[in-house]
């Protein structure tokens, strides 16, 4: 399997293993979700400078993205990912913190309700993302 094919096996097992919507690990890795979509679709190439950037946005070791790992992250659940293990340690925004202040001064009954709006409101981001790259494919063909 040829470098390039690994990179996007790896960075595709790493978006999945972080349970981030596209979108969400596009901005972790300070890339638009557009070029996320293209890298791990086979559109575009993971090469040597934007791989290490990505291994220093998600502060994985230099060289990670390089080698292997699928089976390691699929096969064994006692083995986490370095994005996985990043999602445990990553310090809350004082806004993310606001958010949850509010949450937990919401009615129980409510809390179930918010959840969904704000799934909802992720899923319809997602889609209107893809939505847009397939109509940027098309016109590329």
């Amino acid at each position: 399997m040829e470098t390039k094919d690994i990179r996007r096996k790896n960075l595709k097992s790493l978006m999945e293993s972080s349970d981030l919507s596209q979108a969400s690990f596009a901005m972790r890795c300070d890339l638009s979700p557009s070029m996320i979509s293209q890298l791990i679709n086979g559109y575009r190439n993971l090469g040597d400078s934007l791989s290490r950037k990505i291994e220093k946005k998600l502060d994985i070791k230099r060289g990670w993205l390089d080698v292997p790992h699928d089976e390691i992250i699929n096969s064994d659940e006692s083995i986490k990912s370095p994005l996985s293990l990043w999602k445990r340690e990553q310090k809350l925004t004082p806004q993310e913190e606001h958010l949850i202040d509010l949450f937990r001064e919401m009615p129980e009954r409510d809390k179930s309700k918010i959840i969904k709006d704000l799934k909802e409101k992720a899923d319809d981001y997602e889609r209107l993302i893809n939505e847009l790259l397939e109509r940027r494919k098309r016109t590329l063909k």
